[in-house]
């Protein structure tokens, strides 16, 4: 054999490419060309990485095979091809190279030797088309990684660059990083300007609502960001500051706040129940389960409503530990729908107070809610032992009893309910219903009347006869 065919023979051997795959770059494109109108993957794969064999200086066939074994989650593959790429005389330009580095860089979760390849890339090639681009995949990677001064700075610059309504989805892009970083009053100018620009734009569009409500109520959420983003913030600053962070979706910056919170006051449920949720929309589960707080089932109404309430309990708790406090904060920790903590506050509140009545109610009504149905009853005998007058417990008891089928003594326990509150139609809804199991269907119908009497709409005035 001749000695070039058998040299050329020998490489092909070692790469696994044929003699003729290894010297005709141009048959190599042709076949790559049928492969991708055949949607063959496989065979498109195989067909690159011969042709950057036989044209290593192939830009577009380079960037195509990094970017196949990147999407195969292989970034491993991807690197030994550009590195080796980078050997060949004459080498692939520059600005190739160190790109296609970035990307894989970024593959590997290595943001800031993503950002520095990139950088490298970009002095290699100025133009304007090619700036924008760079800087587009910088926002692209500081959102990925949730590193928010990087796609702050990135956005500028295509703002920048691009012009008119170009530069209208940038500009949304940025209100929504500056959000997250919390320049409030910055991010509603950005989305404003490109409302402007084009407010057909999809990312416009779907969030100008929002930040138009955003720019109304600067003045409120400058102050608490103000109060609450100070170097001397007190906790109850910090925790408010830190929900409104999160009632705006700033949940980077929200996190970082209340873990601040929790880490000086461990107790504070409010800090739990918040970091927790905030845990879950960055998919860290294991964390968020580790605390033993579960899913909001209404995060609107725990930021507005159930969050300052926890948080001044809390507040109240930190000063002095007492079983009124604990029972009132795992009532409003059961309507947040965390049982295991409010179980937890209510039977401290029992060891505290052993005549709880609030906190034997709660501790019944969390034992209930887990399933633990037995405890729930002895629970709930208690509270209305410890607290004879108060209709909730003589109701809870009567709804655990009648869910027994103890029928007959569920009808008494609703009778002391509608004892303490004649216009309860919970109660006598349920002790109709027993009444009829019971075969009782006089006194059941004199329920019946009575409950829908009082679940009559009032006529309006004028009108009543």
């Amino acid at each position: 054999m001749h000695s070039r065919s058998l040299a050329v023979s020998l490489v092909a051997l070692i790469f696994g490419v044929s003699p003729l795959f290894a010297e005709d770059a141009a048959s190599l494109r042709l076949q790559l060309e049928t492969a991708t109108k055949l949607e063959d993957p496989r065979s498109a794969l195989e067909i690159l990485r011969r042709l950057v064999l036989a044209a290593p200086n192939d830009a577009r066939a380079l960037s195509a095979l990094v970017g196949a074994y990147l999407a195969e989650n292989d970034p491993d593959r991807a690197a030994q091809a550009l590195e080796s790429a980078a050997k060949a005389t004459p080498p692939p330009a520059l600005a190739t190279l160190e790109e296609l580095r970035g990307d894989i860089a970024a593959a590997r979760n290595k943001p800031d030797d993503a950002l520095a390849a990139w950088k490298r890339a970009l002095a290699a090639n100025r133009s304007l088309s090619t700036s924008a681009l760079f800087h587009k995949k910088m926002a692209g990677l500081g959102e990925s990684f949730q590193r928010w001064d990087i796609a702050v700075d990135a956005l500028r610059k295509v703002t920048i660059i691009l012009t008119g309504k170009d530069s209208a989805e940038p500009r949304a892009k940025l209100a929504l990083a500056l959000l997250q970083t919390g320049a409030f009053d910055a991010a509603a100018k950005e989305m404003l300007a490109a409302g402007k620009l084009d407010a057909s734009v999809p990312l416009v569009k779907s969030n100008l609502p929002r930040f138009e409500d955003l720019q109304r109520k600067l003045p409120a959420i400058t102050a608490v960001a103000v109060a609450g983003s100070a170097k001397e913030a007190g906790l109850d600053a910090r925790a408010d500051y830190a929900v409104m962070l999160a009632s705006w979706d700033a949940n980077a910056l929200a996190l970082a706040t209340i873990e601040s919170v929790a880490k000086t006051d461990p107790s504070a449920r409010s800090a739990q129940v918040l970091r927790a949720h905030l845990l879950r929309k960055f998919k860290r589960f294991d964390e968020a389960n580790a605390l033993r707080v579960a899913a909001l089932p209404d995060e609107v109404r725990f930021y507005n409503k159930l969050f300052p309430v926890l948080r001044t309990t809390d507040t109240v708790l930190r000063a002095k530990r007492e079983a009124p406090a604990l029972a009132r904060r795992a009532a409003n920790l059961l309507a947040a729908g965390q049982p295991l903590l409010a179980l937890e506050d209510a039977n401290t509140a029992l060891v505290l107070e052993a005549k709880s009545g609030p906190g034997a109610l709660i501790a019944g009504q969390a034992s209930s809610q887990l399933g633990r149905r037995a405890e729930a009853l002895r629970l709930a005998r208690l509270a209305a032992e410890n607290s004879p007058r108060d209709n909730e417990a003589w109701n809870f008891v009567a709804q655990l009893q009648r869910r027994r089928t103890e029928y007959a003594a569920a009808v008494t326990s609703f009778g002391q309910a509608i004892a303490l509150n004649a216009r309860d139609v919970d109660s006598l809804k349920g002790r109709e219903a027993c009444l009829r199991t019971l075969g009782r269907e006089a006194e059941a119908e004199a329920d019946r009347q009575a409950w829908e009497r009082l679940s009559a709409p009032t006529p309006p005035l004028g009108k009543r006869s």
